[in-house]
């Protein structure tokens, strides 16, 4: 885990950054309906739409970095023990989707391609950093869009060539931010958030 903060208010680069190893758990699932609007022996074009969720979370233990001080940038090196929890985040995801692909195959070749477009349904994130802040953000929806080519070739009757490249767009939104002090005891995992609320700007992932 790579944790990055902007918290130097009027610089657009970086104030925080520490590396720690350890992923806690990822899961995702996601439900489609798909129709087939055209096939004939060789070629399909179905379109399909579905629900996608996805939850992941890091912990991080020990690992070094550097921080800004209140009237510093960039000007304090940190590092911690190994089995020292500093802090976790845990973002949850949910989209809804739409897409069009289809296949065709010319002999030996085949190729597939697609385009889907996506609209996250509020993302939400939690950053706690024990002994320090604890942030909180909730996502305004957002779009995505994404393509993918696909080119498998059968050179021998077991082994295949197969080149796929993708592409994704993700757009901007609005996220509310809260802020307040997460608990030092990292079991408790008590947190305490001010009220206050500023408006910030956060980048939705197409997957």
């Amino acid at each position: 885990m790579v944790d990055t903060d902007w918290l130097s208010p009027g610089l657009d680069d970086w104030s925080d950054r520490s590396t720690h190893p350890n992923t806690d758990h990822y899961v995702a699932g996601a439900i489609e309906l798909d129709r087939i609007i055209y096939s004939n022996e060789t070629s399909s074009i179905p379109i399909g739409a579905g629900l996608r969720y996805t939850d992941v979370q890091w912990t991080a233990y020990g690992g070094s970095g550097t921080h800004s001080s209140e009237d510093g940038f960039r000007d304090q090196p940190v590092v911690w023990a190994d089995r020292e929890i500093r802090n976790s985040y845990r973002q949850k995801v949910p989209v809804s989707f739409i897409g069009l692909s289809g296949h065709q195959a010319i002999g030996d070749l085949r190729i597939r391609g697609g385009i889907q477009g996506d609209l996250s349904l509020g993302i939400r994130d939690i950053d706690d950093h024990f002994g320090g802040p604890a942030l909180s953000d909730d996502m305004d929806p957002a779009p995505a869009i994404g393509a993918t080519v696909a080119v498998n070739y059968a050179l021998t009757q077991v082994l295949r060539f197969i080149c796929p490249v993708r592409s994704s767009a993700c757009f901007t939104t609005a996220a509310k931010w809260k802020y307040g002090t997460c608990w030092t005891e990292p079991a408790s995992r008590g947190r305490r958030m001010r009220r206050g609320r500023i408006s910030r700007r956060s980048r939705s992932p197409w997957g």
